[in-house]
């Protein structure tokens, strides 16, 4: 958080290129500055820098793990094998209860979407950290641990 000469508190967050595409430009970002974010900044590159006031950074942190929440609660189902998914506050750790025997391929593929909701989190928080993946067996054991370096570049 910074404080402008108005005394009047910001937050500056800086989404990584992975999180924009191809369509995204200076434009589209100003014609959306309002309620969201009072500016934002496509940098050179790829990235783009959010400046919102204090509550608006509340709002968006609040709505990205809203939908983090959404997306893991869809993961973990019967048909996909997971009987459960649980995570620390931060999401840095997450914890996937399998009710199936574990598949590298399928599970790896989890673990990154996993880590991907993770340094969403992260990146809003301004708070760049590890984020661990870990496949439990019904009885508890560990059957395979994902880190997020494993899938960055």
């Amino acid at each position: 958080m910074t404080v402008n000469e108005n005394g009047e508190t910001f937050a500056e967050v800086t989404l990584p290129e992975m999180f924009t595409d191809e369509n995204t430009s200076q434009e589209l970002i100003d014609g959306h500055a309002d309620v969201t974010y009072t500016s934002g900044t496509v940098n050179e590159d790829g990235s783009i820098t959010f400046r919102m006031t204090k509550d608006q950074h509340k709002a968006m942190l609040e709505d990205i793990t809203d939908s983090c929440e959404d997306a893991i609660e869809e993961l973990a189902d019967e048909e996909s094998g997971y009987s459960e998914i649980t995570h620390n506050a931060d999401y840095t750790e997450f914890n996937v209860r399998l009710s199936r025997k574990y598949s590298e391929y399928e599970d790896s593929y989890t673990a990154m979407v996993l880590c991907m909701y993770g340094r969403m989190c992260s990146v809003f928080t301004g708070e760049k950290k590890e984020i661990l993946v870990s496949f439990l067996t019904e009885d508890g054991q560990t059957a395979d641990t994902y880190s997020s370096s494993e899938f960055e570049e």
